[in-house]
């Protein structure tokens, strides 16, 4: 799991506040936790965002206050709607020596090489809840799928995981699952369904008896 220091200060709570550390080019944020008070925070915005981008959410932060150095986790990132400008960050105080319970992408790979057998990858889950220390949250757990067949599949029983990592969800629950692709279903016209063709000498009798021939499609 990936580490990050990062540099905070108590701020005042409140609208008016919040809007004033985001003015500055901070990001209001709140530490809380099972045994610890909840403390509002303005840390860098740019130096978050950085972390997060690169690493995503699961990383284990190192708040320096004043008073101390506090390990935390992102629990909740709140985003502007219209710009996706970040407004918010929520931390929860987190010990070494807990196992707490986070959720982590699952990432696939060898999908191109079961497209070549034509086959489909069908992700059904993305994320899944794990418990373990802290310190041995992975960054995702990884399917290879590259030796699958249409109609196999690979369920929650079937990841594999770093040591002292326990997967809470169902083991029956389908993660990646392949299937043939969905064949458009072309109709032949029946019979009655097909025009009638009028004899050759029938066609003939319609046609003007004088000027040059008539041209085929619409008039200009």
């Amino acid at each position: 799991m990936e580490e990050a220091t990062v540099q905070a200060e108590v701020r005042a709570t409140g609208k008016g506040p919040a809007r004033q550390t985001r003015r500055a080019g901070k990001l209001p944020a709140v530490l809380y936790g099972k045994h610890q008070s909840p403390i509002s925070l303005a840390i860098d915005r740019h130096a978050f965002e950085k972390i997060i981008s690169r690493h995503g959410a699961n990383v284990l932060f190192h708040m320096q206050l004043p008073d101390g150095t506090y390990t935390a986790m992102v629990k909740e990132v709140q985003r502007d709607p219209v710009t996706d400008e970040l407004l918010h960050a929520d931390f929860e105080a987190v010990s070494l020596q807990d196992r707490i319970r986070v959720e982590v992408p699952v990432v696939v790979e060898g999908a191109e090489i079961v497209g070549k057998t034509g086959g489909i990858i069908q992700h059904q889950m993305r994320e899944v809840e794990i418990e373990c220390l802290a310190t041995e949250v992975p960054d995702a757990i990884t399917v290879d799928v590259s030796h699958l067949k249409v109609g196999d599949f690979v369920t929650v029983a079937g990841l594999v995981v770093p040591p002292g990592v326990h997967v809470l969800e169902d083991p029956d629950e389908v993660v990646v699952s392949v299937v043939v692709p969905k064949q458009a279903q072309v109709e032949e016209p029946t019979a009655a369904a097909q025009p009638a063709t009028e004899p050759a000498h029938a066609a003939a009798k319609t046609e003007p008896a004088r000027g040059p021939a008539a041209k085929t499609g619409e008039e200009k």
